[in-house]
């Protein structure tokens, strides 16, 4: 089944978007849905966490009027630079599955907690296009990429701070042998069939061999994918490091990969192809676990 369903999370900030244009790039491959969802946390309920006894009602107001502020702004913001892009770029608003017409797109506003609210919604979806947070909100857009990855099951793609290219001509597949790189790649399969071309990309060890990479480029050229591999051999220093030099070398435009294949906590506290090439990464990069 190809990709017909991109979840965008929208917060108001500047990352916004680069995680539109992205979606909108992949949208056009296949003809999908891009779903833009405003998420924001109720306002009352911040303002109840920061409330104390002693607090009086005259700061109380004022906290009221700031984070209301801060809404009406931040979901201003959103849904101007939605019907704006939507303008640019001719997608259709539609709020009904049309799956026999063109690329299309919807709007809408969801209040609660932005990682926990994605981390459901995504589910539904096929691929959740998200910025790596370089605006105020950095810390949201973190959490919400976090959650997409650990809780829904589906593709994340995350996007760079600044607008997109291209997406998905020239994929590079970084692939490890983890059950975590089959499950993307899997996932994957719909894009891969449509590219121009793939590149496997795997550093050899005695745990993975050049015939075990070569096992995976037959099974996707079964799938009439035009793929080829690159090994290298797993040198000192950051292996995300590696991969993302052989990536720009094979002239990929989206990095693939699977994502904690290691613990959260001990990518956190020792460091991890994972954690690496979500910090630094310079392409577009598709990811699942």
């Amino acid at each position: 089944m190809p990709i017909k369903m991109i979840l965008v999370p929208m917060l108001g900030g500047e990352s916004d978007g680069p995680a539109l244009e992205a979606a909108g790039l992949l949208a056009k491959r296949s003809g999908a849905h891009l779903d833009a969802v405003f998420v924001h946390r109720d306002h009352l309920a911040v303002i109840g966490a920061q409330m104390g006894e002693s607090i009086s009602r005259d700061r109380i107001d004022s906290l009221i009027n700031t984070e209301r502020k801060e809404f009406e702004s931040s979901r201003y913001a959103a849904r101007s630079r939605f019907d704006a892009w939507c303008s640019a770029t001719g997608f259709e608003i539609k709020d009904r599955p049309d799956t026999a017409g063109p690329p299309s797109a919807a709007f809408s506003e969801i209040i609660g907690e932005p990682a926990e609210i994605i981390g459901k919604r995504g589910r539904t979806a096929d691929v959740i296009s998200i910025t790596r947070g370089g605006d105020v909100k950095k810390a949201d857009y973190s959490a919400i990429l976090e959650a997409s990855l650990l809780h829904s099951g589906r593709l994340v793609l995350q996007v760079p701070p600044q607008d997109p290219t291209e997406i998905g001509k020239t994929v590079a597949i970084a692939w490890n042998g983890s059950k975590e790189a089959s499950r993307a790649v899997a996932l994957a399969l719909p894009l891969l069939e449509t590219v121009e071309s793939a590149v496997v990309i795997a550093g050899v060890s005695d745990y993975l061999t050049v015939e075990e990479v070569n096992e995976l480029v037959d099974s996707l050229a079964w799938h009439g994918v035009n793929v080829t591999a690159r090994t290298f051999t797993i040198a000192d220093g950051s292996v995300s490091d590696q991969l993302q030099a052989e990536a720009r070398a094979a002239g990929a435009d989206t990095i693939l990969l699977g994502a904690y294949g290691h613990s959260r906590l001990r990518e956190m506290i020792f460091g991890g192809v994972t954690a690496g090439i979500l910090d630094g990464a310079g392409m577009p990069v598709l990811m699942a676990h």
